[in-house]
C-alpha cells in the first residue's frame, strides 16, 4: 500500500496490518463509554450536543473502533435460556435435559448512571457439576455463517475504520479463557477448576486440534 499525503484511518489500520508504515498512528479509542455516560446524563459539551459519536469522532480525527463485526450467527437446540428481572438483578438460566445454570449480574445506580453494563455477582460455571451442562451447551451450539450482514456492516464504517470480528471458540486457550470467563475472581476456585477443567478436555480437544494440525 502506498503511502499517500493524508491516509483514512482505514488506510492507517490496514498498512500496519500489511507491515507498512501509515502517515500517522491511527487514533482508534473507545469514544462509546465517555459518550453513553454522558449522552444518558445530559452532560454532552454545547458543540457535541446536536452530533453522533460518529460525528464527533470524525471532528476529533478519530477513527471508529468498529468492534461489531460479526461473521456468524450462533443459535441454542434443546437449550432453553430464561432471563428475568428482580430489582437491580438480571437472572440468566440455561436449561438443558442434564441441569440447569445460571448467572446472576447486579446494576448499580453508579454504573446504570454512566450507562454500563452490570457487574456479575454469581458465575455461571460455580463447580465439578456445571460442566455437564455447559458439555451439553456446547455440543448443541450451531454457528451459521453471516457473510452479508458482515459486509453490510463494514460498508457502514466505510474508511472510518476497519471491523473486529468475534472468531469463537478455536482452540483448548480459547476454551479456558471462557471458563475464566465464566468462574468467580477467587483465584483459588479459579485455580482448582481450571485444573479439572484441563483434565475433562484433554482428549476432548487437544487431540483432535493436533490432528487438524498434522501432528
Amino acid at each position: 500500500m502506498q503511502v499517500t499525503s493524508q491516509m483514512t484511518n482505514r488506510e492507517r489500520v490496514l498498512a500496519i496490518l500489511n507491515r507498512e508504515s501509515p502517515d500517522r498512528i491511527p487514533w482508534v479509542p473507545r469514544l462509546n463509554l465517555w459518550y453513553d455516560a454522558h449522552k444518558k446524563a445530559n452532560t454532552l459539551p454545547a458543540r457535541y450536543r446536536n452530533l453522533s459519536m460518529r460525528e464527533i469522532e470524525r471532528s476529533l480525527g478519530m477513527g471508529h473502533p468498529a468492534r461489531d463485526g460479526q461473521i456468524f450467527s450462533k443459535r441454542l437446540e434443546k437449550v432453553e435460556v430464561i432471563k428475568r428481572q428482580e430489582g437491580r438483578e438480571q437472572i440468566t438460566e440455561w436449561r438443558t435435559p442434564v441441569g440447569s445454570v445460571y448467572c446472576r449480574e447486579t446494576v448499580t445506580s453508579e454504573l446504570d448512571a454512566d450507562a454500563i453494563h452490570g457487574r456479575i455477582i454469581a458465575f455461571p460455571l460455580k463447580g465439578p457439576a456445571d460442566y455437564a451442562v455447559w458439555e451439553y451447551i456446547a455440543e448443541h451450539t450451531y454457528y451459521t455463517p453471516a457473510y452479508d450482514a458482515y459486509l453490510a456492516y463494514d460498508k457502514s464504517v466505510g474508511d472510518d475504520g476497519y471491523p473486529l470480528v468475534n472468531a469463537g471458540d478455536v482452540s483448548r486457550k480459547e476454551a479456558e479463557r471462557l471458563v475464566k470467563m465464566m468462574i468467580s475472581a477467587n483465584k483459588y476456585l479459579d485455580n482448582w477448576l481450571l485444573k479439572e477443567f484441563r483434565k475433562k478436555i484433554k482428549t476432548r480437544v487437544s487431540k483432535p486440534i493436533k490432528r487438524r494440525r498434522g501432528k
